[in-house]
C-alpha cells in the first residue's frame, strides 16, 4: 500500500508542484488549502504524514498542527512545516507545538520528500 500524504498549502501552484513530485515517488497525495479542509479531512482519512504550511487563509497552521497533536489518534501522525516563515521563534513554536521537521521556503522537493520518506518509514516500524 502506497504511502499517504496530506499537503496543506493555500498556495496552489506549490501544493501542485509537491503533490506531483511525490506522486512521482510512489506516495498517494491529498492537497488542502485551508485548515478547515485539513481538518475535515483528517476526520475522514488517516494520512501517513502532512506537509502543513504556517500561514493559510482561515488560520495559522500552528493552531493546526496543535488540533492534529490533540486529536484522538493523531498524535504520532508525523508533520513536516514547510514555511517562508524563517524567523528562529517561529521554529521554536512549531517544534514546541509537536512538528517533526521544519523547512523553510523555497523548498528543495528532494529535502521534502527525504524528510516524508524518513518520517513515514519511522512512524511505520514504530
Amino acid at each position: 500500500m502506497k504511502p499517504r500524504v496530506l499537503i496543506v498549502e493555500d498556495e496552489t501552484d506549490l501544493s501542485e508542484v509537491i503533490a506531483y513530485d511525490l506522486k512521482s515517488n510512489g506516495y498517494e497525495v491529498a492537497c488542502s488549502t485551508t485548515c478547515a479542509e485539513a481538518r475535515q479531512f483528517l476526520e475522514q482519512s488517516a494520512p501517513d504524514c502532512v506537509v502543513l504550511d504556517l500561514m493559510l487563509p482561515d488560520g495559522s497552521g500552528i493552531s493546526l498542527l496543535k488540533w492534529i497533536r490533540t486529536h484522538h489518534g493523531y498524535a504520532h501522525l508525523p508533520v513536516v512545516i514547510a514555511s517562508a516563515r524563517v524567523e528562529e521563534l517561529d521554529r521554536m513554536e512549531a517544534f514546541k507545538m509537536g512538528a517533526d521537521a521544519y523547512l523553510t521556503k523555497p523548498v528543495r522537493l528532494s529535502d521534502l520528500r527525504a524528510r516524508v520518506t524518513e518520517l513515514v518509514q519511522k512512524n511505520r516500524r514504530a
